[in-house]
């Protein structure tokens, strides 16, 4: 598998200059989707690849409760998904565990616990097809290596977007929520996160949506105008260790007059122009902030407020 552009989303890294790990330490307090890659690809939605994968590449310390998650960038046909459609191996030795599926997602989950210090290495089977009869490639393969601890510790709110209370919100705004921990995104419906007109009592029609860490609810429809909503997160949704959420949430937000139509403005680029003796396995990244702050995640969705994109040198076949 090659792997030679890697998207991530930080929404904290320009206020708390560091991340937490992929479903390593999960508990790091700081969101992180899980690990993105479009392979060999610019990401096209034409294309029907493999779009998160968590535990990521490489990544150690894993919980040994942990399930297995594979995104893809187009809905999948279920005809086409097997039993043996993601496969964990320890070894020589195939671990048991059931696969089960939503519109873009699969979810391995081990019948029994890993074992701790071990490398596994997961193949997603290139059989999988989409909804358009596409197909992979190749088999998508990688490994991660287990740590020493079940997680039994409960996903948490981390950041929310529009703030408790905000006002002035956009009117074609999305709601979205990052947890301190990588989401089981089969665990996540039209009921975990809500948007309720607290004048008509009427709730919102729109899309959630599950990638990594990140729950977002997009609206079908522009809000009305100068007026309160109320966001509910429910504790449904667990995280990859089948930990629920520690609490369900609510709070209040008002729009403004209008929708948010300014485009968001580069504010961050490595290596830097004109850079000199740049190490060759260096990350190209670009970072972008909405509305002139890097922060600015009361104004706009957090994938709007900061987009942190890289993109590694060909790291060769693993």
């Amino acid at each position: 598998m090659k792997i030679s552009v890697k998207i991530l989303f930080f929404f904290s890294i320009f206020i708390l200059g560091s991340m937490g790990c992929v479903q390593g330490n999960g508990n790091s307090g700081i969101p992180f989707l899980a690990y993105l890659d479009f392979g060999s690809r610019i990401p096209n939605t034409n294309s029907f690849n493999v779009f998160q994968i968590s535990p990521g590449p490489n990544v150690t310390g894993v919980s040994l409760n942990t399930s297995i998650q594979v995104g893809f960038s187009q809905k999948l046909d279920s005809s086409s998904i097997q039993s043996q459609s993601v496969q964990l191996t320890q070894g020589n030795a195939v671990i048991a565990g059931s696969l089960t599926s939503t519109e873009k997602t699969l979810l391995f989950n081990p019948t029994s616990a890993l074992a701790a210090s071990k490398v596994y290495t997961v193949r997603v089977s290139k059989s999988i097809k989409s909804e358009e009869g596409s197909s992979l490639s190749e088999d998508y393969v990688w490994n991660f290596t287990t740590g020493t601890i079940v997680d039994a510790i409960a996903p948490d709110l981390s950041l929310r977007t529009p703030a408790i209370n905000a006002t002035l919100v956009p009117n074609n705004t999305s709601v979205q929520v990052a947890l301190t921990e990588t989401m089981d995104c089969t665990s996540v419906n039209a009921g975990t996160l809500t948007l309720k007109n607290t004048v008509t009592t009427f709730y919102e029609a729109g899309n959630v949506a599950c990638v990594g860490s990140v729950i977002t609810f997009t609206p079908t429809a522009a809000l009305a105008s100068n007026t309160a909503y109320r966001v509910d997160l429910f504790s449904t949704a667990k995280d990859l260790a089948n930990n629920t959420l520690a609490n369900s949430y609510n709070w209040n937000f008002t729009t403004g007059p209008g929708p948010d139509l300014v485009p968001p403005t580069v504010s961050f680029i490595s290596p830097a122009p004109n850079a000199l003796n740049v190490p060759i396995n260096s990350a190209v990244s670009i970072a972008f902030r909405q509305n002139g702050a890097p922060s600015g995640l009361e104004k706009r969705g957090l994938d709007a407020s900061i987009y942190h994109k890289t993109k590694k040198p060909t790291e060769g076949t693993q």
